[in-house]
């Protein structure tokens, strides 16, 4: 836990991630303004797939930053990985910059959008996101930031959301790449070193993350 002079000094220092307006080629589609949780335990790119517009015109604090063009303070890399690993390895690829989001949400460092800083991201470039191999590291990914990260006393509330979520996801799973859901088998063969790992964060959490969390992810696809 930090001391009385720790959380002082973060509280100083602003924010620990940041990113501007990420945007599509063509610079007329938003691609991220920020990653928006959702109380199922799933983060999206807010403003994904829409016009850019004045709604995200706004420098603002965000629930954290995507790695696709972002900044972290040192401080915060080093605080919110105390063995030393910063994105876990175990995530292979996708979703790693949410459970960094997550990790220093709950070390109390926060994460800002600042619009008048742009960038093009040609997301996807090679095709991989939509494989099937990809697909499966995704859902693995997000079952165990969720095991990782999930605590507080809305845990146990939102669980119904997380179970829904993750069931919807894998039945879509099972129609379009039904390879994907080794993801599951993948999860438990890593769930007891994500265990683990949960009790470090939780044990050093210092902040809550209830404020955060979005309703209506079945609304978002």
């Amino acid at each position: 836990m930090l001391s009385k002079e720790e959380n002082e000094r973060l509280t100083r220092v602003g924010p620990g991630t940041a990113m501007g307006k990420l945007l599509r080629p063509g610079r007329e589609v938003i691609d991220s303004a920020g990653h928006l949780m959702y109380a199922c335990g799933w983060a999206v790119n807010r403003g994904e797939d829409r016009p850019d517009s004045p709604q995200y015109g706004a420098a603002e604090e965000v629930f954290g930053v995507t790695a696709a063009a972002a900044l972290y303070r040192r401080a915060l890399l080093e605080d919110v990985a105390p063995d030393g690993e910063v994105f876990d390895s175990s995530f292979f690829s996708y979703v790693e910059d949410v459970d960094l989001d997550w990790r220093a949400r709950l070390r109390g460092w926060t994460a800002w959008y600042e619009p008048a800083a742009v960038a093009i991201h040609q997301r996807s470039a090679t095709g991989a996101r939509g494989s099937a191999a990809i697909q499966r590291h995704i859902l693995k990914n997000r079952l165990l930031t969720v095991v990782k990260n999930e605590g507080g006393r809305g845990a146990w509330r939102r669980l119904p959301a997380v179970l829904a979520f993750t069931a919807v996801k894998s039945g879509q799973l099972l129609v379009t790449q039904p390879t994907a859901l080794a993801g599951v088998v993948d999860f438990a063969r890593l769930l007891p070193a994500a265990v683990r790992k949960r009790r470090v964060i939780q044990s050093r959490r210092t902040a809550s993350v209830e404020s955060w969390f979005q309703p209506g992810w079945w609304r978002r696809r």
